[in-house]
């Protein structure tokens, strides 16, 4: 298994080169909201209404463009991507996808993470929001581990284009697909460190974390198969989960594409990456937000519950014992 590793030198040159070049300032990266593309076959992955991915939205175009986001487990807040916003946002809709069909809710309250800016290669690329109704679907519990043992698996969902890893994305978005990929590592060239991870096609010559993570000691990763998946066109804000102890929770939002050029990406268009084998993604890291998240929705942390919980205890053995004393015989 190859080590979980922190993205430095080269592979920050690459992703800084690949965002840089291509122009992509954050109102537009939001326009471009990355998408689904799979292995295969493009119709792969779409998702009908009655599972976990429930919860996953379709934020009403913004800034000209669709993107992607995540009902948070209190029921009316979601969670997407700061850069597919205009920072003067303040009211807005998302629609879910449920079995009885598309219900349009609308909100009335954006909270930024602290050092959100229209550009996500700056990092803290999240912003929360307030429905003005509850949600008819359930939410997600974030995943609050800062740390990851390993290469981890994720499964990631988005209303973005599709297509496949010799096409790009080729297709036009609005229906809900999910994909597999594996969080290979952390990039510490960005604040707050997102988790990334790589198209892989099965070959070395296309493993782009492998190459550039340690290309000396590296064990190739061949990806997940034919559920291997990438960011495209309109996933931005979308999430990935990791599983836990069989439950999936909400690790990252989909923040950006970065191409490392040949020969690693198929196609030369590190100026223009277009989720192609060999192109790489982030997703904001949640569990580094989680004091602002709570901050936010008003859900206590692990640690504030456990306060909580032996402060009831502790009145509730106080009163008990107070009952005893003024029930004792004079």
């Amino acid at each position: 298994m190859r080590p979980f590793k922190q993205a430095t030198g080269k592979i920050e040159s690459a992703l800084r080169v690949g965002l840089l070049a291509s122009g992509l300032t954050f109102g537009i990266v939001a326009n471009t909201a990355n998408a689904i593309t799979f292995a295969n076959d493009p119709n792969l992955g779409a998702v009908s209404p009655g599972t976990y991915l429930d919860g996953t939205v379709r934020l009403i175009p913004q800034l000209g463009g669709a993107c992607s986001g995540a009902l948070l487990s209190t029921g009316v807040h979601v969670i997407t991507a700061a850069h597919c916003l205009d920072p003067n946002t303040t009211s807005g809709q998302v629609t879910f996808s449920t079995t009885t069909g598309p219900v349009t809710i609308g909100f009335g309250q954006v909270s930024f993470a602290p050092g959100a800016t229209p550009d996500p290669e700056n990092g803290a690329d999240l912003a929360i929001l307030t429905l003005n109704s509850p949600a008819p679907v359930s939410g997600y519990q974030i995943y609050r581990n800062l740390t990851l043992s390993g290469p981890t698996p994720i499964e990631l969902a988005g209303y973005g284009a599709t297509g496949t890893g010799l096409t790009g994305a080729t297709q036009g978005g609005g229906v809900l697909r999910a994909g597999t990929n594996t969080y290979d590592g952390i990039f510490d060239g960005i604040p707050g460190n997102p988790y990334i991870f790589d198209f892989d096609d099965g070959t070395s010559e296309h493993d782009a974390l492998g190459n550039l993570l340690d290309p000396a000691n590296r064990v190739p990763h061949v990806g997940t198969g034919n559920t291997e998946a990438m960011l495209a066109t309109g996933d931005s804000g979308g999430p990935s989960f990791v599983q836990v102890a069989g439950t999936w929770e909400l690790a990252g939002i989909h923040s950006f594409i970065a191409s490392p050029g040949l020969p690693l990406d198929i196609d030369d268009t590190i100026e223009h990456p277009n989720s192609t084998f060999g192109e790489l993604s982030a997703d904001t890291r949640l569990a580094f937000y989680a004091s602002w998240i709570d901050s936010v929705t008003g859900v206590p942390e692990p640690e504030s519950w456990a306060l909580m919980v032996a402060g009831l205890v502790g009145i509730g053995a106080a009163t008990h014992r107070s009952r005893r004393v003024r029930e004792q015989p004079q």
